[in-house]
């Protein structure tokens, strides 16, 4: 079964949140905030949940290999390095054998051994919803729990947008609006919990993504580090 496209996932956070207006005036929620909040969705379930791709590329025997195109320097894990391919088993290369190299031409990967001929790298990539359906990379089964966790920001941006509302308010006002802020807030624990839930991950969540400014652009800022992996 196909997956969601970036627009269905937009459709289906919004329903999450109940914030299906007509028109913006009636929205909590603008559609390219909602973009947003799924895209940054889809980075942190790239984090949770990434893809494992594997790719051949051609040695000559130098020691250098220039990285293939969808390996992203700075993201990726790279978990194996093999030669030559298809034996059983696998024959690995030591990790301690290879490493990065950032040099004039851009990064590259420098092996010990100065293989020729095929090398199999496995590494893992982002996942994220893509124009149409199949061209989105967040597996069918896992799609849903996605949009939740986009919900989840949604809501919490919501909750922000009412604690800033109240600020200069006095009585029965500032205390509706502190209200519908702590029950949104509960919307968006809520949502991860369950995004957690699906995920099978361990440990307690924090806030979904904290206080925010409600006129900010909503983006994912988290940095990723490059990793290596494997071995005999």
């Amino acid at each position: 079964m196909p997956s969601l496209s970036a627009s269905e996932a937009v459709a289906l956070v919004a329903t999450i949140l109940r914030d299906t207006g007509l028109t913006d005036p009636e929205r909590l929620l603008v559609d390219t905030e909602v973009e947003a909040f799924v895209a940054e969705a889809a980075d942190r379930y790239s984090a949770d949940r990434p893809r494992v791709l594997v790719t051949d590329v051609v040695a000559d025997g130098s020691g250098r290999l220039a990285l293939p195109g969808d390996l992203e320097a700075g993201f990726a894990v790279l978990r194996a390095v093999e030669h030559p391919v298809s034996e059983v088993p696998p024959s690995l290369l030591d990790a301690r054998g290879y490493g990065l190299y950032e040099g004039p031409a851009g990064t590259e990967l420098l092996l010990a051994e100065r293989p020729s001929g095929t090398v199999r790298l496995t590494f893992t990539a982002r996942c994220a919803f893509g124009a149409t359906a199949p061209e989105t990379t967040i597996p069918e089964r896992d799609a849903r729990a996605v949009c939740d966790l986009a919900a989840s920001f949604g809501a919490d941006a919501i909750a922000a947008g009412f604690a800033r509302t109240h600020e200069p308010l006095l009585g029965e006002g500032a205390v509706a609006y502190r209200s519908k802020a702590g029950e949104w807030q509960a919307v968006a624990r809520r949502l991860e919990a369950r995004y957690r839930a699906a995920l099978r991950l361990g440990g307690s969540a924090g806030p979904a993504s904290g206080w925010a400014n409600w006129d900010a652009a909503a983006g994912f800022t988290g940095g990723f580090l490059w990793h290596r992996a494997g071995g005999r």
